[in-house]
């Protein structure tokens, strides 16, 4: 079932389909007053724009709620997760599983599972990276000794700001609920700042029981990290049977306990000597938490390098905008559900950027000489007007002809800097157009994998190239698209009359200019698409929708390699 199918579902049809597929974690879902009551807590004097994480995050509604800022999620249900709005990141699925020390976040927030809250409260006050926090849990929590410990642990401070119950809400239920704001130290009066006890140090303290001097005297040298032999390691374990993310998480885990391992034994020496070697517990929390930071980051750039499927049919904005998201995420945890999380992520951030870079595609090309109005459309323009319209949202009902000259679009490269120049002779903006275009023909569905690629070619100004495409019902190479690139920055390009009339069709169809297939074949029957004869008609009824739309099922990650 897809994001945009679940996200029409009502509360009560969302818990019966999570009900139905066994996923039903004690969903109640956090009511308008209830985040009404939250919201004006925060916005005393804030800003909109603070980062938010929900742990237990059901269908992302209190994230969509509460900030314009980024929006991070910890949640399990498959049916919940599809729901979510593209905007929220996930950072993890088995609540257990995830450490919050390293998700630096305004606030965090939770209305966690009732039978389990305690600890899901304790976890979240000694591990949060965050200024505040606020809970809904059931108002007997003030009698807990074990969030009272972790409270002054944390030397934070709990308030109930609410009370609330479910008796009139949508998944109704008996229990009586406090609002609890829990402030950290960095809850500002004009922002959210830093906790005044670091999560790290609490961590490290438990977990490492080594008695030496706390002084700042001098620091462990540590040798810069080798890097690791992951590609052969990765090989080998693809080669016994693991799938590509099985074998990166076996390979992690297996780093990391060795790692935490090494610090374990530690705790073995003697003090006197820790001390004699000037070794102190700042520079050991220093040294474990870089090591840590540059172990996930290996990993997760190798698991983005295998998204190839996705990136690959990116055009070059969009997969310049998706990898940057992705990098920005290389904090969280590095676990199996995590990774096919975000390669689910991906799959429906990469859907939304292939409808919107053909329009962005298409947009670039706008020229006065390139752009055939619908049949319906009788707007005429002069040349004064044509410089406003293009602009100004007014142009609309519009498709582009099979030949056209580009004077926004890049050109031959004329650099004279060395570190400008290209080994294939064009610009970049040039070089970018044109792959944009293999790309985008191979979404809608022609087979552009044996098509040469730009950077392949070498080109100088006036010269034509021919781009190719394997027709599968004759099995013959066929023209995609020829193009000329020219010294004063002009590229002539003439297209493949079916390559541009399935482009037309899919950038009217988004828009929202074409309803259907009949509609299409009516608007777009203009110019020489009328040369096309009962071709076009078929045509029209294979483009209508054929912009690529991937599935779990496209992505090697997440079945077998």
């Amino acid at each position: 079932m897809s994001a945009v199918e679940t996200r029409s579902f009502t509360t009560r049809q969302l818990v019966k389909l999570i009900e139905e597929d066994n996923s039903d974690f004690e969903y109640y879902p956090t009511t308008e007053p209830m985040l009404s009551c939250i919201k004006a807590d925060i916005e005393k004097g804030t800003r909109d724009d603070y980062s938010v994480l929900d742990c237990g995050a059901g269908d992302g509604r209190v994230l969509m709620a509460l900030t314009n800022g980024t929006r991070y999620a910890i949640e399990k249900s498959v049916p919940l997760l599809a729901a979510m709005d593209k905007s929220i990141f996930v950072v993890g699925t088995e609540f257990a599983e995830q450490t919050l020390i390293d998700k630096k976040v305004s606030i965090v927030f939770s209305n966690p599972p009732y039978s389990c809250y305690v600890s899901w409260v304790v976890k979240i006050i000694r591990e949060a990276n965050a200024g505040g926090i606020y809970f809904i849990i059931p108002e007997r929590w003030k009698i807990s000794e074990e969030i009272m410990q972790a409270l002054k642990s944390r030397d934070a401070d709990a308030k109930a700001i609410g009370h609330f119950d479910f008796h009139n809400a949508e998944r109704q239920a008996r229990a009586k609920v406090d609002i609890v704001r829990v402030d950290l130290g960095g809850m500002r009066r004009h922002s959210f700042g830093h906790p005044d006890r670091d999560p790290f140090d609490l961590w490290f303290e438990e977990n490492f029981k080594i008695h030496i001097g706390r002084t700042e005297e001098s620091k462990f040298e540590f040798a810069r990290r080798k890097k690791s032999s992951l590609n052969e390691k990765l090989e080998y374990a693809l080669v016994i049977g693991s799938d590509v993310v099985a074998a990166l998480v076996s390979l992690y885990q297996s780093e990391l306990d060795q790692m935490m391992q090494n610090y374990k034994r530690i705790e073995e020496l003697d003090p006197e000597l820790l001390e004699e070697m000037n070794v102190n517990i700042s520079a050991l929390k220093g040294a474990l938490r870089l090591k840590i930071e540059g172990l996930k980051d290996t990993y997760w750039r190798e698991l983005f390098g295998k998204l190839g499927v996705i990136t690959e049919k990116l055009a070059s904005n969009s997969r310049k905008r998706m990898l940057e998201k992705l990098q920005k995420h290389i904090h969280v945890d590095f676990t199996e559900t995590n990774a096919r999380a975000v390669a689910l992520w991906s799959i429906k951030n990469g859907n939304g950027y292939f409808d919107s870079q053909l329009v962005e595609l298409m947009e670039s090309m706008i020229e006065k000489a390139n752009v055939v109005l619908y049949k319906s459309n009788n707007k005429i323009f002069t040349e004064d007007q044509w410089r406003y319209i293009r602009h100004d949202g007014r142009l609309d009902r519009f498709m582009f002809d099979y030949r056209m000259v580009l004077t926004r679009c890049g050109g031959i490269n004329r650099s004279t800097w060395r570190s400008e120049q290209t080994s294939h002779g064009l610009d970049v903006r040039a070089a970018e157009f044109l792959g944009d275009v293999i790309t985008v023909a191979g979404n809608i569905g022609f087979d552009t994998r044996e098509t040469d690629r730009v950077e392949q070619l070498v080109w100088s100004s006036g010269k034509k190239h021919v781009f190719y495409y394997k027709d599968h019902r004759t099995a013959e190479k066929k023209p995609l698209f020829d193009a000329r690139v020219y010294l004063n920055g002009n590229i002539h390009i003439r297209f493949n009359p079916n390559l541009i009339l399935r482009m037309n069709c899919e950038f009217g169809r988004i828009k929202g200019w074409l309803r259907d297939q009949e509609h299409a074949a009516d608007e777009l029957s203009v110019g020489d698409n009328q040369a096309l004869g009962e071709d076009y008609f078929a045509e029209i009824i294979s483009s209508f929708g054929s912009n690529l739309k991937l599935t779990k099922m496209d992505v090697p990650l997440l079945s077998m390699s």
